[in-house]
């Protein structure tokens, strides 16, 4: 099932940027894809302003509290443990042309590596990079576990 990662804009006049972005970002479902969204933001100013603020242009503040977000939507990630990270990242996947599994590792990852954001740590950079590496892993091995009982069922006519 596809989710739409991109929030909506309900009327939210006369609120601050910190309560615009808190608001479109609630919109997300998932701290992974806020990642994402954060990350796909900064390449387009005028569209941040526009969907994040509520702003016909760009400001200096929205420059500083979009990193921000971005830099704290991807340090709660890395907070997560390892099975409330496979949980957060599946509405993700399951936006992707791949049946909630995982794309490509290689193309994946270099994914992930575009959407650190450049205020993180190489430590937290090295830390995301290898959760998600793990979680790609793990995701191979239940799908390579469920091809093998399928095909034990269907040799022992169980189909």
């Amino acid at each position: 099932m596809k989710q739409n990662l991109m929030p909506t804009r309900d009327d939210t006049s006369a609120i601050s940027l910190d309560e615009s972005a808190d608001f479109q970002l609630s919109q997300v479902p998932s701290t992974f894809a806020q990642c994402v969204f954060l990350n796909l933001l900064r390449s387009d100013r005028k569209r941040a302003a526009r969907v994040l603020f509520g702003l016909d242009m760009w400001t200096d503040d929205c420059e500083r509290l979009l990193n921000d977000l971005h830099l704290r939507a991807f340090r709660r990630w890395l907070g997560l443990d390892l099975r409330e990270k496979q949980r957060d990242l599946q509405p993700y996947l399951d936006t992707l042309a791949y049946e909630g599994a995982f794309p490509p590792p290689v193309r994946f990852l270099q994914f992930c590596r575009d959407i650190a954001p450049m205020e993180a740590s190489l430590n937290e950079t090295k830390l995301f990079l290898a959760s998600v590496e793990v979680l790609a892993k793990l995701d191979r091995n239940a799908a390579s576990q469920r091809c093998r009982r399928r095909t034990v069922r269907r040799l022992a006519g169980d189909d």
